[in-house]
């Protein structure tokens, strides 16, 4: 991951718990952009790139939700 301790505030349990799902799952995580509403963030793996728009709050049922979203697309 990059540029974690360059952001105006912390991270939620529920952005934290996608971030490191993504890691465990050996993807490259760089956070582009965050806003109050959502993080931008690239996520790469074996040479492709994707541009993951993760909607912030504390919900990690939310989180898992959308972890399962993404790793069947």
């Amino acid at each position: 991951m990059i540029n974690l301790d360059t952001h105006e505030w912390d991270f939620s349990k529920g952005e934290m718990y996608a971030i490191n799902w993504l890691e465990c799952h050996g993807f490259d995580v760089t956070i582009r952009k965050r806003y109050i509403t959502k993080d931008i963030i690239e996520v790469s793996k074996d040479g492709l790139v994707y541009i993951f728009h993760l909607p912030c709050g504390d919900s990690k049922i939310k989180y898992n939700q959308i972890m399962r979203q993404f790793q069947s697309s």
